[in-house]
């Protein structure tokens, strides 16, 4: 399937605006939960083994801390392809940036441009198993591969970042040599 490059950077600017915003409403009731219980649901990650969870969960397990968790969770489900489509498409324009013509980088750029969308299902998985043990209880088992799944997530979504930051690195320049030929 053929894409022009206005389109492919108008479905960028969409999927990244509309992921920043997911994210603004995120951190916000990620930021209140913490604030009111000690621990946000990003704090999740950081726990390999089930004890400290049990502890959380239970803590959570008052309504106004449930309510607001579950909601976390849940709307993270929204920025899970809303930030996956960004930083693939942001990957496609960095390739299209600085490899357009067939070689080892555009290959490489190619493979890296699907490590967000992996990312986003890690973060999938992860968020899963965190809900599965709020409402059927915790095992070690289950937390270590919350945790590296969460892991995983974190690492590909930087990596996203960076595929965002080139991609808009080549959308300026771009620009910029566009305005200077004019002139």
């Amino acid at each position: 399937m053929r894409i022009s490059k206005a389109d492919l950077q108008r479905r960028w600017a969409w999927s990244s605006a509309l992921a920043f915003a997911v994210f603004l409403v995120l951190a916000a009731l990620d930021s209140g939960l913490k604030a009111q219980s000690g621990l946000g649901v990003r704090d999740l990650v950081g726990f390999g083994s089930a004890q400290p969870l049990r502890v959380v969960l239970e803590h959570w397990w008052r309504p106004i801390f449930a309510l607001s968790a579950g909601f976390g969770l849940g709307l993270g489900y929204l920025f899970l392809p809303l930030y996956g489509a960004a930083f693939y498409l942001s990957g496609i324009i960095a390739r299209e940036g600085y490899a357009p013509r067939p070689g080892l980088l555009r290959r490489a750029l190619d493979m890296l441009a699907l490590v967000p969308l992996v990312g986003a299902l890690c973060d999938a998985a992860s968020r899963a198993l965190y809900f599965w043990m709020l409402m059927k209880g915790t095992s070690d088992f289950l937390a270590t591969l919350a945790a590296e799944a969460g892991l995983a997530a974190s690492i590909a979504f930087l990596i996203g970042l960076a595929l965002f930051v080139a991609a808009f690195v080549s959308v300026l320049a771009k620009r910029k040599l566009a305005a200077d030929m004019a002139v």
